[in-house]
């Protein structure tokens, strides 16, 4: 496993390390199997022979306020749980890629025990997820392919919204092994696939 440091999440660099490999937010993607698979390994496999991006990180408005809240929310979750938070830029490991919000290390200093993955939401959304207490389903592909690629005992998912409570929620892999495993047999054959496209295509030069 290969956890990098020290790198801007959204800048080049970051981009970079993400070239022609699956990643965690697009687990949902290749689950679902269909042309939004295709497309999307399609992408990947342009990123591997050119070595250049197949989109641009913009982001609309409210993803740019996302990034503006993370580091507050990242420190009321620390105050909030006692824990310390580490700052990780990209995680690498069986065949594809995780960007988490922090790493918690345990009695291992070397090893991640856990994790944590925030999203800022909109005033409506975060009330909902107040009064239900659960997380929304579109979120649980990509914190369960963060426990399969970093290999994590678990992942505390972390909402926020300005002038309403934090939300905190764990999402441990002893109760999602199953899904762990469906994951990264899934990132095999995408993987293999995205080679066959490479090879497809390079044929054709």
């Amino acid at each position: 496993m290969k956890i990098t440091h020290d790198i801007e999440q959204g800048s080049t660099e970051w981009l970079d390390m993400r070239l022609g490999l699956i990643t965690c937010s697009e687990i949902s993607s290749i689950r679902a199997d269909g042309a939004g698979a295709q497309s999307y390994i399609n992408a990947l496999a342009y990123e591997r022979i050119t070595g250049e991006s197949s989109s641009v990180f913009e982001g609309n408005e409210w993803t740019k306020r996302g990034h503006e809240f993370e580091p507050v929310t990242r420190q009321m979750y620390e105050q909030k749980t006692g824990t310390a938070v580490s700052m990780v830029s990209f995680v690498e490991n069986k065949g594809f890629g995780y960007s988490p919000d922090g790493l918690i290390y345990g009695s291992q200093p070397m090893w991640p025990e856990g994790g944590i993955e925030i999203k800022v939401k909109q005033p409506a959304e975060q009330i909902h997820i107040l009064r239900t207490g659960e997380i929304p389903k579109k979120h649980m592909d990509q914190l369960i392919g963060g426990l399969t690629c970093a290999e994590l005992d678990w992942i505390d998912f972390v909402s926020y919204c300005p002038n309403l409570p934090l939300f905190i929620c764990r999402v441990c892999a002893i109760e999602h092994k199953e899904q762990m495993e469906k994951i990264e047999k899934l990132v095999g054959k995408y993987n293999q696939q995205i080679e066959e496209i490479v090879n497809q295509i390079s044929e054709m030069y």
